[in-house]
């Protein structure tokens, strides 16, 4: 038995057991006409208060189909979740590769500026020796040495630049060849 049924069975039960009450409360009362009493007995109107064959089934078949569309919702929002975590996850390993890339670019720069640095120490260096006497082999090699480091870092830093627009590009070029 269902628990809908249930729930019919005993209100069928109570409301017979309010009608029992009130038909005593009428005899009790003193009538001045015998059509005082009620229209209907007792036993008429108690099969009345059964539910519907008929109802049953169609309110059964409402609540099947609300369970259905809830599990569907149900595995709507799990699909709609995985894919959330799935784009979380991707945007999460693009920010890392970005801030490699951020990290790369600041040692690279870090690089060139010390270079920098270098090369003009150097260069200061060899002006003031080659106003007071012969330039120094010594200062020489030294600012040759710091010029071709700097040459090292800024072709370091055109490399790291150039491999990232390649990583920019090759989605694109991807994209559109599988597009044509």
């Amino acid at each position: 038995m269902s628990e809908t049924s249930e729930k019919f069975t005993a209100l069928e039960g109570r409301l017979a057991a309010a009608l029992a009450r009130i038909q005593g409360g009428l005899t009790k009362i003193p009538s001045a006409a015998p059509e005082a009493e009620p229209s209907l007995p007792l036993e008429a109107t108690a099969p009345a208060a059964q539910p519907d064959a008929g109802r049953m089934a169609e309110l059964e078949a409402q609540l099947e189909e609300e369970r259905s569309a809830n599990a569907q919702l149900q595995q709507r929002v799990k699909q709609v979740r995985r894919k959330f975590e799935e784009r979380v996850n991707t945007l999460e390993s693009d920010l890392a590769a970005a801030q490699a890339q951020v990290d790369a670019s600041e040692q690279e720069n870090a690089k060139l500026q010390r270079a920098g640095k270098e090369m003009r120490s150097a260069l200061e260096a060899l002006q003031k020796s080659s106003v007071d006497e012969a330039p120094d082999a010594h200062l020489i090699n030294r600012a040759m040495m710091t010029e071709l480091e700097a040459l090292r870092a800024e072709r370091s830093s055109e490399a790291r630049e150039i491999s990232e627009l390649v990583s920019v590009l090759e989605p694109i070029v991807a994209k559109g060849a599988s597009n044509a």
